[in-house]
């Protein structure tokens, strides 16, 4: 295992001490990883936790929205169509699996006005966010992420890690 900034789990568990058994859950990796040194960890202030801006920005661009028959019986339950008809409307597959279409210029097809028109009932992908695995567990995912994400624009990759520690976020996609 090598964390984003290049450290490895060895170079981890010589310098805090923990065993190789005990840093390969994913808490104690995060426990481990706050610890070490990110050079956007500079700023003066430390968020409590993340705050959505709406800004809408996870919501534009490419990128797939992965449905599970759950979550589609309960968006079209909440927009009042018949289950087929919203599959028809507004689902598609990518490789096998049931994905949300997107807009001509690839924005979710829920967005509207920066806002999602499903939101109490949005699929679980969309609830995660930021907290997807490929955000918490690498540095280069935090930076992607928060470099369109407003709510991420106040965090250090170590106050985001914490924060998501202290949640008990269970980091998913």
């Amino acid at each position: 295992m090598t964390f984003p900034n290049g450290t490895t789990k060895a170079f981890v568990i010589a310098r805090l001490g923990r065993s190789p058994a005990r840093l390969s859950t994913l808490h104690e990796a995060l426990r481990c990883v706050k610890r070490v040194h990110y050079s956007d960890d500079s700023m003066t202030t430390s968020p409590d936790k993340f705050t959505c801006t709406r800004c809408g920005n996870c919501c534009r661009g490419t990128g797939y929205v992965y449905v599970s028959t759950d979550e589609v019986d309960r968006i079209a339950a909440q927009l009042e169509l018949p289950t087929d008809d919203f599959l028809e409307t507004y689902c598609a597959t990518h490789r096998g699996h049931l994905v949300l279409k997107s807009q001509e210029n690839q924005d979710c097809v829920f967005l509207e006005d920066n806002l999602c028109r499903v939101h109490d009932v949005k699929p679980d992908q969309c609830r995660k966010w930021p907290f997807w695995r490929s955000v918490v567990e690498t540095y280069s995912g935090f930076r992607h992420a928060k470099s369109y994400c407003e709510g991420l624009k106040e965090f250090g990759y170590r106050d985001f890690v914490r924060v998501a520690e202290e949640e008990d976020v269970h980091p998913g996609h």
